[in-house]
């Protein structure tokens, strides 16, 4: 189904009361100034499921917040899109997407740094620096001493 601009959350909502089987995927996107937006990864767009034998598609048309019906999606697609996002609400799915979610590392672990003043530069993960993700502490040998540095968790990877 394709939603009105300004209307996706009403046709969530609206086809939602109507008790039909929808599903709308959304992604976080990488944090700036510490704030992480969700937004849709199709947007404008509202997967149904009609069962022609219980419900009438021409109902959805009138439906506020809908557009129009664009057209079918096989099941196949369903599933491969279920197996790669998380539930977050009835019909919401969230994709999980490594770009844009914040890197995971434990506490010892053997890191890489990716850019900056540490590029191609081997140190040890300590933890988080705050109560964020987005910055971390990370043990590095200059010079024959060794020193802890905050930078972004993005700048690192794991060197396993």
């Amino acid at each position: 189904m394709k939603t009105k601009q300004a209307s996706s959350r009403d046709a969530i909502v609206n086809v939602r009361n109507q008790d039909y089987e929808y599903f709308h995927l959304t992604f976080r996107t990488r944090a700036v100034r510490g704030i992480r937006k969700v937004h849709a990864l199709f947007p404008f767009y509202l997967i149904v499921r009609v069962d022609l034998r219980k419900n009438d598609p021409r109902v959805l048309h009138s439906t506020k917040g809908i557009k129009g019906i664009v057209g079918r999606v096989d099941e196949d697609s369903i599933r491969y899109f279920k197996s790669c996002t998380e539930k977050t609400d009835p019909g919401v799915y969230r994709y999980s997407d490594p770009a844009h979610d914040y890197p995971k590392f434990e506490p010892g672990q053997r890191v890489v740094g990716l850019r900056g003043l540490f590029d191609d530069k081997y140190g040890t993960y300590r933890g988080l620096a705050g109560n964020s993700a987005a910055r971390v502490r990370v043990l590095f040998s200059i010079l024959g001493r060794e020193a802890e540095f905050e930078l972004p968790s993005y700048d690192l990877a794991s060197a396993a």
